[in-house]
């Protein structure tokens, strides 16, 4: 007996990029703290600045989904889980 299974996502719900985009994202405590440091302003700052290139042409559907979530504000004003051994 054959069975037919449907995809989970059609060829026109995926999202591709190609080509390499770079993403920053800026952290910050919730408490406002100063709790990073940047070594051009030589002391402790309020907030830290993350950049990700996401390279298009390794791996274009994982970044085209990727720059899609940032897009449509998925990591806005979400809170990171932190370990400090995973540092």
């Amino acid at each position: 007996m054959r069975t037919h299974c449907q995809p989970l996502l059609t060829p026109t719900q995926l999202f591709f990029h190609t080509g390499r985009a770079t993403i920053e994202f800026v952290i910050e405590r919730k408490d406002g703290s100063l709790a990073f440091y940047d070594p051009k302003k030589g002391g402790p700052v309020k907030q830290a600045r993350l950049q990700v290139e996401v390279d298009g042409y390794s791996a274009p559907l994982s970044a085209g989904n990727f720059v899609a979530n940032v897009q449509d504000g998925m990591y806005r004003n979400k809170s990171l889980q932190v370990r400090w051994w995973s540092l």
